[in-house]
């Protein structure tokens, strides 16, 4: 019986891995692929050719379980980590060099204060207007603000977004990811004419 559910835990955590590693993101670096590959062969030989109950049980689960959280750790995570825009943004706003002033509009972004080495304050049209040259990090509905308000700025990026705590089979499809996902953006504020 053991053996047994063993055999079902196998299958399904290494053919998890291989649709999020060739089918949700595809693109793995071969050194991963190697070491994943590694992993499998000798989590299965523990599990198909030892005779022992103890290297059944516990050594291939112990190799199964390094591998998946391998594959998960090195190539899932970072891959899916580049959805979460506001990280992202502020990983580029603190390789700049001076750093701008930065601000948010209408969107909370802890991971852009993380990231940035700087707190993103919430601001307001009205500051925008008498602040050229700050940058702003919003959402598409704050752009159409600044749009109504006939604000004038430059996009410095446009980050692809989604809630990756919240993750839906339309996201991890790649063909029906596109239809999920949100932008932000990085504004610079110019002189109002």
């Amino acid at each position: 019986m053991f053996i047994a559910l063993q055999w079902l835990i196998w299958v399904a955590l290494w053919l998890a891995v291989g649709l999020l590693t060739f089918i949700t993101f595809p693109g793995s670096p071969w050194y991963i692929l190697l070491i994943a590959g590694v992993f499998l062969v000798s989590s299965f030989y523990y599990l198909a050719v030892k005779k022992d109950l103890t290297a059944k049980l516990v050594y291939a689960s112990l190799l199964l379980m390094i591998g998946v959280n391998f594959v998960l750790d090195s190539h899932f995570y970072p891959t899916l980590l580049t959805y979460q825009s506001g990280s992202v943004a502020g990983k580029y706003i603190a390789s700049l060099s001076p750093r701008p002033n930065l601000y948010s509009y209408r969107v909370v972004a802890h991971g852009l204060d993380y990231y940035s080495g700087k707190v993103a304050i919430n601001t307001s049209l009205e500051y925008m207007t008498d602040h050229p040259g700050i940058w702003i990090y919003t959402t598409p509905k704050g752009k159409l603000d600044l749009d109504n308000e006939g604000i004038q700025y430059k996009i410095i990026k446009t980050y692809p977004f989604y809630h990756v705590t919240e993750l839906t089979m339309k996201f991890l499809n790649p063909n029906s990811r596109e239809s999920v996902l949100d932008e932000r953006y990085l504004l610079e504020i110019m002189p109002q004419k």
